[in-house]
């Protein structure tokens, strides 16, 4: 199994034993600090609700962690935050490179090539200017001091063993479920279109609603996180495993301007949620 499957598992597998060496790379080397500190006014009608925060990621970066502080003023200031890596050119009509989205719930992130919070994508670490992504959901009249810390950590070179807990894998081929078959004629197949994971505002994983809604005797369930693809891939891995229950990458488009859900989307494929009102269709590019 691939390096990155294995990572993968850690998310999905929780707190049972499956002991697997696998080797991750160590955090050996040096970090760079790189602190921002912006003042955001509140944004006028036809403005766009996003600013973007660039920043430089030198060559043989292995992780990149990202953090945020402003004062809410008792919701008086709502910023959401993402990532796009060095392919983006920093305008609202560029979808590539598009790296997460964690909305207002996470203060902090992070990523490298095997892992990543949930809401973003793992995978290889480009030279070049990469940029945070801040949604401007709500600022108060006088503005908001946004201050930014970018924390990176230089390729390591140490390999380090790493054990996997409580196999979803093992719990799956224990627990089989007969699968239904449907006869001649029509039938009604129980599930549900809309459900959050913690990649996005939900508080179960990818396997934990995934053993739920097949226990609960469903027979599909959709995932449609918020503004990322990132549960694509273990939705992936547990299909590779497990046959009786169905399920159905989405994404809960959420703009400043109104939600959507999207079904059946391709494996790693996101919808560009910064559209305003009246703006056309935007598809972002799919994420490998």
């Amino acid at each position: 199994m691939k390096a990155t499957q294995m990572i993968l598992l850690v998310r999905l597998l929780g707190t049972l034993m499956l002991l697997v060496p696998i080797f991750v790379t160590g955090s050996t080397n040096a970090q760079q600090t790189i602190e921002r500190h912006l003042h955001i006014k509140p944004p006028k009608t036809h403005d766009s609700r996003y600013a973007y925060v660039p920043f430089e990621v030198p060559p043989h970066t292995g992780r990149i962690t990202v953090s945020y502080q402003y004062e809410r003023e008792n919701g008086l200031n709502l910023i959401d935050i993402g990532l796009f890596d060095a392919r983006f050119t920093g305008t609202d009509t560029d979808s590539r490179g598009f790296r997460g989205w964690s909305g207002g719930r996470r203060s902090e992130f992070f990523i490298t090539e095997v892992d990543a919070t949930p809401g973003y994508l793992p995978g290889y670490i480009p030279a070049g200017t990469w940029r945070i992504i801040l949604g401007l959901y709500r600022i108060g009249a006088s503005g908001v001091d946004v201050n930014l810390k970018i924390a990176i950590d230089s390729e390591s070179s140490a390999p380090g063993e790493f054990t996997l807990t409580e196999s979803v894998i093992d719990l799956l081929l224990k627990k089989k479920l007969t699968r239904r078959v449907a006869g001649n004629g029509m039938r009604w197949w129980r599930g549900d279109l809309h459900i959050h994971t913690v990649h996005s505002d939900g508080d179960w994983t990818v396997a934990e609603l995934f053993s739920s809604a097949r226990n609960g005797g469903l027979d599909f369930i959709s995932i449609t996180d918020h503004n990322t693809s990132s549960h694509h891939a273990e939705i992936d891995l547990l299909r590779s495993f497990a046959k009786q229950l169905l399920l159905v990458p989405g994404e809960e488009v959420t703009t400043y301007g109104g939600h959507m859900n999207v079904w059946g989307l391709p494996s790693g494929s996101w919808v560009d949620f910064r559209a305003q009102p009246g703006d056309n269709a935007r598809h972002g590019h799919r994420v490998k």
